[in-house]
């Protein structure tokens, strides 16, 4: 409380630093959040301006932390990206991809933002190869799904999906292996 009275005398007479409004927005979190994230929103937009990516990504992570919202994950994944930070990219995106599925839309341009981040992830892969499948690209989920393949730990929905997508693409010998390990766990 005293924190909070104190930043604000301060923000009267002087236009207080970027460090000092997320320290002040830090204190809010847990008592005021509406105002702990229009505090984090001025300090983004500051350093955004003067090019401090990083510092912006590490704010762009709080506010998500408090709203999870749409239009947060979506920023904080595009910033990710052009910081270079494809892990927590891909995660965003992936994120925005899974909620996007359960609400009922079509995912796809979420899933293939997040593959395109991290081909090696295997839920991202499963996720993107779904939609493929379903828009009937077959040798482009077959494509996302190769990789994979080879790897020798794949999960079970991972094997049924890569055996569905070589039994439509006509691909019987190369799902003939996958089919009947399918077949022996069931």
């Amino acid at each position: 409380m005293r924190a909070s009275l104190t930043y604000k005398k301060l923000a009267r007479f002087a236009n207080p630093s970027c460090e000092q409004k997320i320290r002040f927005a830090g204190l809010l979190e847990n008592s005021n959040k509406k105002l702990a994230l229009e505090t984090y929103e001025g300090t983004l937009t500051e350093l955004l301006k003067v090019e401090r990516k990083t510092d912006a990504l590490a704010i762009l992570k709080r506010m998500t932390g408090l709203d999870p919202s749409e239009r947060n994950t979506t920023r904080l994944g595009e910033l990710a990206s052009e910081t270079g930070d494809t892990k927590q990219a891909a995660a965003a995106f992936l994120k925005l991809g899974q909620e996007t599925e359960a609400g009922g839309a079509n995912p796809t341009q979420w899933y293939e933002r997040a593959y395109a981040e991290d081909s090696g992830d295997e839920t991202i892969a499963l996720g993107y190869a779904k939609c493929l499948l379903q828009e009937q690209q077959i040798g482009a989920a077959i494509f996302v799904l190769d990789p994979l393949a080879g790897s020798g730990n794949a999960s079970p929905e991972f094997r049924e999906l890569y055996a569905k997508a070589l039994l439509s693409a006509n691909r019987l010998t190369e799902a003939a292996p996958l089919v009947w390990q399918i077949f022996e766990q069931n």
